[in-house]
């Protein structure tokens, strides 16, 4: 299958999805007129509508994967966007009648590392947004508490007039989208700074592997993206919010939920912190050695799944 992508770095050669489709034996294209079989748009962008539009006119399939959720891509919300493609697969998504792993690098160099905090980390950026169903604002509120919690990442330490300049523009993203559903929790949120912030991280898995506790917040409740995985990978112990983990067929003993608020997060840590680190790391282990898993979601895996898809959608045309 010859196959043409578009969005998310993919004409860079070193590009890792790029090297999971050669390895899986498929070709790659790097424009229109050589006539792929199928393009694939990895998120959308106002600047894929000129190959878009040359894919119809030559009658080319188009899919567009959906690897953000709506809440940092507003027009992911939008139908007429969606109907432009032979199909939408969202990537992540606990709702989908069979949910797409997100691919993953699968990497334990850090998970028996011995030197650990006690403490949790949390790593991820500052961040806003006016869509209903963001979380953004409630990490910034669980940081603002929390003293038992490190925080790596950037922007918490940006001047008022610069987030200001932020929420202006993510207010006038999320006026132009096609949901009237907005929230304002941000505004609030944008005022307050990590109790203990740690600056900018330069290894995310290192980073996270010096502590026995880590805090993942995902972007939205309806997605499960990369970070439960980076906690697990990093032999520490996940305080989760987002969507439940066993549709993805991750043990419920390995993670510890917790409902979206600042109580129950505060409840949940306390919780993680009694928990036998090593007892939950052999778990932890025994899962990832099961047959399959693995598999399912290293990125090589990942991507032969989502090419099966898109195969399907080839045969139906």
């Amino acid at each position: 299958m010859l196959l043409l992508l578009a969005g998310q770095n993919t004409e860079r050669r070193d590009n890792t999805l790029r090297l999971s489709i050669l390895a899986l034996g498929h070709g790659l294209a790097d424009k229109v007129s050589e006539i792929p079989d199928l393009i694939i748009f990895f998120d959308w962008k106002k600047s894929h509508e000129p190959i878009l539009r040359k894919a119809k006119a030559l009658k080319i399939p188009a899919i567009l994967l959906k690897f953000e959720p709506h809440v940092v891509i507003k027009d992911h919300l939008n139908p007429k966007i969606d109907s432009k493609f032979a199909r939408v697969i969202e990537v992540g998504r606990a709702n989908s009648a069979t949910p797409v792993f997100w691919p993953q690098n699968w990497n334990l160099k850090y998970f028996d590392n011995n030197e650990r905090f006690d403490r949790a980390v949390a790593v991820s950026g500052n961040k806003f947004s006016f869509m209903r169903g963001e979380l953004y604002s409630l990490r910034a509120s669980v940081y603002g508490v929390v003293d038992s919690l490190d925080v790596f990442g950037t922007g918490w330490g940006n001047s008022r007039i610069n987030n200001l300049l932020k929420l202006l523009k993510e207010f006038q993203l999320a006026l132009t989208s096609s949901s009237l559903s907005m929230s304002f929790a941000c505004i609030n949120s944008s005022r307050i700074r990590p109790l203990n912030l740690m600056g900018p991280v330069h290894n995310k898995l290192e980073a996270i592997s010096r502590y026995k506790v880590s805090l993942v917040i995902e972007n939205t409740l309806g997605y499960m993206t990369e970070k439960l995985l980076d906690s697990i990978f990093a032999g520490t112990i996940p305080v989760y919010v987002g969507p439940q983990v066993e549709i993805f067929g991750i043990p419920k003993n390995l993670v510890v939920t917790a409902e979206p608020s600042v109580g129950a997060i505060s409840r949940a840590l306390i919780q993680a912190g009694e928990i036998d680190h090593e007892d939950w790391k052999e778990q932890a282990r025994e899962w990832m050695n099961r047959p399959g898993v693995k598999e399912s979601w290293n990125l090589q895996g990942a991507v032969e799944s989502l090419l099966k898809l898109a195969e399907g959608e080839i045969e139906s045309q």
